[in-house]
């Protein structure tokens, strides 16, 4: 694989992580929504801690979302970053490096 495909791939792959993360963001945005209430549920929803365990879970899970989503768009930045900081080394390496050797045909 040459230089300029592995920075490919990197804005490839960073390009993946970000789409998950805006979907991981839809789906946490989604738990938010899905609270519940006593009338919503059963008169024996209290009595039994349905209600406090459902809600429990339902707030793991967008927790749970909202991280992923944030974790995943903070590896789409930093791939972007190590992508760009290889661009930036071989221009600096090219530039460096200059007529100092010439392949021979």
């Amino acid at each position: 694989m040459t230089l300029k495909a592995a920075i490919e791939a990197l804005y490839y792959d960073a390009d993946i992580w970000e789409d998950i993360s805006g979907v991981t963001n839809e789906a946490s945005s989604a738990a938010a929504g899905l609270t519940l209430t006593e009338g919503q549920l059963s008169w024996a929803c209290i009595p039994t801690g349905l209600l406090d365990t459902y809600e429990a879970i339902r707030a793991k899970a967008q927790m749970l979302l909202t991280e992923g989503t944030t974790n995943m768009s903070d590896m789409a930045a930093t791939l972007r970053k190590v992508a760009k900081a290889y661009e930036i080394s071989d221009e600096s390496a090219s530039r460096r490096f200059d007529g100092e050797w010439e392949p021979v045909r």
